[in-house]
């Protein structure tokens, strides 16, 4: 599991590459790293959004997007990265989120396929905001949102 400076050092690397710009959609392809929502929930949740910003909350890395925050954990294995969009995607590229116009995309490797994704929309925020506990994230029942 990446400790609290290999991901804020991914923070970092993200966050000039990616803040402003549109999701224009999304792909995932193991179910059970997005918990209870589908590939096309999360495609139809992120689609046109804009990346306002991008921090880390505990092992957590927080996309604040126009309309909800997408969150993302790496476990052991996984990396957020900005690349070409591929055709087709490489071996232990998991999911995929196409940027502006589609030429780069935001991609989500895992040799181990442990990582996970959620999204949390503006109404459930409100009811959610208790579970930050400071630097730490309790993420058990918002993932259910």
């Amino acid at each position: 599991m990446p400790e609290l400076p290999e991901v804020e050092t991914a923070v970092r690397e993200l966050r000039p590459a990616i803040v402003g710009r549109v999701l224009r959609g999304a792909w995932a392809n193991i179910p059970r790293q997005l918990g209870t929502m589908s590939e096309k929930e999360l495609d139809r949740a992120v689609k046109g959004q804009r990346v306002v910003s991008i921090k880390r909350r505990g092992k957590y890395i927080v996309l604040a997007l126009e309309r909800g925050i997408l969150l993302v954990h790496l476990r052991m294995t996984g990396r957020l990265f900005v690349a070409p969009t591929e055709k087709k995607p490489s071996a232990h590229l998991h999911a995929g989120f196409k940027l502006d116009d589609g030429s780069e995309s935001l991609y989500f490797r895992d040799v181990r396929t442990l990582g996970t994704f959620g999204i949390m929309r503006m109404k459930a925020m409100s009811k959610s905001l208790p579970l930050w506990d400071g630097n730490r994230l309790r993420t058990k029942s918002m993932l259910k949102c």
